[in-house]
């Protein structure tokens, strides 16, 4: 998620002191065709490595397939990095 570090993301983490503040992209998983999935998870006593083991499933479903173990591959792409 880009929130624009040095403008929008100051200002997001000065609004949401307190606790009491919910992100857009929070607020879009609860809209929608989304809603019905989060609550799936949420109800499950192990909902976060289920998820974990869904979402791999996915990746692998749609092609992507990421590389692993000494195949993968790094990358940095840090504004303050010399090029």
């Amino acid at each position: 998620m880009e929130m624009g570090y040095h403008r929008q993301g100051r200002e997001v983490g000065e609004a949401c002191r307190g606790e009491a503040c919910i992100l857009r992209v929070d607020q879009q998983l609860t809209a929608g065709s989304t809603v019905r999935w989060v609550r799936v998870y949420a109800a499950r006593a192990r909902s976060e490595e289920v998820f974990c083991e869904d979402f791999a499933h996915a990746m692998v479903k749609s092609a992507i397939a990421p590389l692993a173990g000494s195949d993968g591959q790094v990358r940095c792409r840090s504004p303050t990095r010399s090029l």
